[in-house]
């Protein structure tokens, strides 16, 4: 998982500082990538549409967001009791996905430290 982030950082190294904007779109999250074929009832809301010039933010606080977003009733995530505040990431993938938001972070790609400004 950390090579992808130094894949990563070795691409972002090509551009100048803050000349890259990074958009998430955090709606219809499913449990699995959404590569998959198939699409099950989202996990939580819609949550908006994050933007910011600071990769390690932006990440950082996409996965706070879902965290703390209460599960959708016949979602997977409710189905399996998962309550508000409860990482439910974690609990679908047993694996520990913040690796490379800890990594970018380390290699200087960004903070995990940020402010969301409702617009």
């Amino acid at each position: 998982m950390r090579s992808l982030t130094e894949a990563a950082s070795a691409v972002l190294s090509t551009f100048g500082k803050r000349k890259v904007v990074y958009v998430n779109f955090l709606t219809e999250i499913q449990p699995e990538c959404d590569c998959m074929p198939g699409a099950d009832v989202p996990m939580v809301q819609d949550l908006g549409i994050l933007v910011s010039d600071d990769l390690v933010a932006v990440e950082q606080a996409s996965m706070d967001m879902i965290r703390s977003a209460k599960p959708l009733p016949g979602s997977a995530a409710s189905d399996r009791g998962i309550a508000s505040g409860q990482d439910i990431l974690a609990e679908f993938h047993k694996k520990p996905y913040y690796l490379q938001i800890e990594e970018a972070e380390r290699l200087g790609l960004g903070s995990r430290k940020y402010d969301i400004i409702d617009i």
